[in-house]
């Protein structure tokens, strides 16, 4: 048994506990969690008191972990649609280095904290390295293509990816890329399949640029120029006059857990719809890669008002520097310091294990769960949030 204290505990389901205590079993399973003020805390022997706060381990609730070699290969603030075109031309660039890429990002994922992830597949790259992960992993299989001729191969061929997945007994499911990148008919065949089964859990880029809104209102702009130039037939695209997310959204099912990434350029209607629209709806917000690819945020005082349940993620390396959801965090709480580090600890932890399905385990200090322990040292006591100084330390 171990007693760890901090100046503060969040459990997450409860207010903060100033010098709270959390005892813990030998396989890190929260056993009682105590708050001094209503105890007798005399006779506790062997207590581990750190300077700092506790916090459960950070879910991570989009990333690209393949994509981990291509670090530092892209220019910052290409905007979407050179991101887009980078990501289509020069994805084999240090592409040998993959596997090395791919041990060192778990490694850092590990080292920052983070006890689960939400991550995107278009290969069977990482599957080798999630199987005896202590990290959970739900892999979004990701699929896209434009062209209606080619949906019944390009769903094929994921199906593969999603049967081996299931094979090596790991968490998955399989998603659309973003609004505008399938036709009808793809994501018709995602949207059965999904249908079907309402425990698999659907994740969408969704409005990371203002240009893929354009793109749906009139049929121009930045992304369509690049979708044209990458070879793509102008007649696959159609002018809705609406926004990327409204267009769209009656190809995702209304009763699954669904994540909704990035949401950059999405508007308070947007957001109205969404939430009317979907039963468990998830916004995932990726501050450090928005500031990446667009060196924009989203609007997130106005979300954290109309959005029932916000995430984070990191993206991948090859927009961001870093996997860390601490980082996140400190983008936020310079960004907006008017949202409190007790609503944004939510988006890290607790509200990013209900999206993925695995609040039974992860995400708050309750008893029986086994979330992971991180304890934010360098905490800025006087504003009671994160600081640029802030790091982690992994306790459990």
């Amino acid at each position: 048994m171990r007693k760890l204290s901090a100046h503060y505990v969040y459990p997450i389901n409860s207010a903060p506990i100033k010098n709270g205590i959390l005892i813990i079993d030998v396989e890190n399973k929260v056993c009682d969690l105590i708050d001094p003020k209503n105890s007798n805390i005399d006779s506790i022997e062997n207590l581990e008191f750190y300077n700092g706060v506790i916090v459960p381990g950070f879910i991570n609730s989009h990333c690209h972990l393949e994509l981990s070699y291509l670090k530092n290969k892209f220019q910052e603030k290409s905007k979407l649609a050179g991101f887009i075109y980078n990501i289509n031309k020069n994805r084999n660039i240090g592409v040998e280095n993959a596997e090395l890429c791919i041990e060192n990002a778990l490694n850092d994922i590990k080292k920052n904290g983070i006890v689960a992830v939400g991550d995107i597949s278009n290969s069977n790259s990482t599957f080798p390295y999630k199987i005896n992960s202590s990290i959970f992993f739900h892999t979004f299989i990701e699929c896209y293509g434009i062209n209606p001729d080619d949906a019944n191969n390009r769903f094929s061929n994921t199906i593969k990816l999603y049967e081996e997945l299931q094979k090596n007994n790991l968490n998955g499911s399989i998603v659309p890329h973003a609004p505008y990148s399938l036709s009808k008919k793809l994501f018709n065949l995602i949207y059965e399949f999904n249908q079907s089964n309402k425990n698999s859990i659907v994740s969408i880029h969704n409005q990371e640029s203002d240009e893929e809104n354009k793109l749906f209102k009139t049929k121009s702009g930045e992304i369509y120029d690049v979708l044209v130039k990458l070879g793509s037939d102008k007649d696959f695209f159609t002018k809705t006059g609406k926004s990327s997310f409204d267009s769209i959204k009656e190809y995702l099912p209304q009763k699954n857990n669904t994540i909704l990434v990035h949401n950059t350029f999405s508007q308070y209607e947007d957001i109205v719809t969404a939430e009317k629209y979907f039963e468990k709806l998830f916004w995932c917000i990726c501050p450090n890669s928005n500031l990446y690819i667009e060196n924009t945020l989203p609007d997130l005082k106005m979300m954290n008002k109309y959005c029932k349940n916000i995430t984070l993620g990191t993206d991948s390396l090859a927009s961001n520097y870093e996997l860390s959801i601490l980082k996140e965090l400190i983008t936020i709480s310079e960004r907006f310091p008017e949202i409190s580090f007790e609503e944004t600890i939510k988006w890290a932890t607790i509200n990013g294990s209900n999206a993925l399905n695995i609040q039974e385990i992860f995400g708050s200090f309750e008893i029986g769960k086994k979330p992971g322990i991180n304890l934010i040292q360098n905490f800025d006591f006087d504003k009671m949030n994160v600081s640029k100084n802030s790091n982690i330390k992994v306790l459990a």
